[in-house]
């Protein structure tokens, strides 16, 4: 790792702190009675226990992070709460939404949210038709953006410059677009939307400048 990228990875480290994260996130949910969140941030930290992010970090900082992004923007309903932090374990543990112990509206939102190509498809197909849907559950349309936003916070970290490009590219095809219908069809949750597409823009943009301005030195 450059000595920029170990520079970057300690700034993301001193504001997400697995374990302050955790803490956060288990006194909020259990100070507002959350139930769908209790059992889901138990269910989260369970399943992805073993798992790692691919800058090396724990999982779970990952479905943390979006969840305490969210909580800091005013989001404080529980069944969004408890799809963002069980939002990857349908498609990262093997486990299916209809065994989780959790009501049928996150079971939906979690659903919504686990990206699978049936046989037949191929996967661009299969993208197209996942984002198409996920405007239809308010839960898992939510969490996909705040999802996305900490993903670009961390790709620079980790992609390469063709996947970054690929990133950018499927982003502003698709969550941007998202997030756009999102305050339009969920209306309270408008100025977060705008919070959150402003705040994904400027990453976007700036990644894009860094880009074209390391294509222009090697020219």
């Amino acid at each position: 790792m450059t000595n920029d990228k170990v520079r970057i990875h300690q700034r993301v480290q001193d504001v997400m702190n697995v374990d302050e994260l955790y803490n956060y996130i288990y006194r909020y949910v259990h100070d507002n009675n959350m139930e769908q969140s209790i059992m889901a941030l138990e269910m989260a930290n369970e399943c992805h226990k073993e798992q790692t992010r691919m800058e090396g970090g724990p999982y779970i900082i990952h479905p943390l992070t979006i969840a305490r992004h969210a909580i800091s923007l005013g989001i404080k309903e529980d069944n969004i709460i408890a799809t963002m932090l069980l939002h990857d374990v349908c498609e990262d543990c093997n486990i299916s939404e209809t065994s989780m112990p959790i009501n049928d509206i996150v079971k939906a939102g979690v659903k919504a949210m686990t990206f699978e190509v049936k046989p037949g498809e191929d996967k661009e197909e299969a993208r197209l038709k996942y984002f198409a849907r996920l405007i239809d559950n308010r839960e898992a349309t939510i969490t996909k953006m705040f999802d996305r936003c900490n993903n670009v916070s961390t790709m620079a970290l980790i992609f390469s410059r063709k996947r970054l490009v690929k990133y950018i590219n499927e982003t502003d095809k698709h969550v941007i677009p998202l997030i756009q219908q999102a305050r339009i069809r969920y209306p309270e949750f408008e100025q977060i939307c705008f919070a959150v597409e402003y705040q994904m823009n400027c990453m976007l943009n700036s990644v894009e400048m860094l880009l074209e301005f390391n294509d222009s030195k090697r020219v």
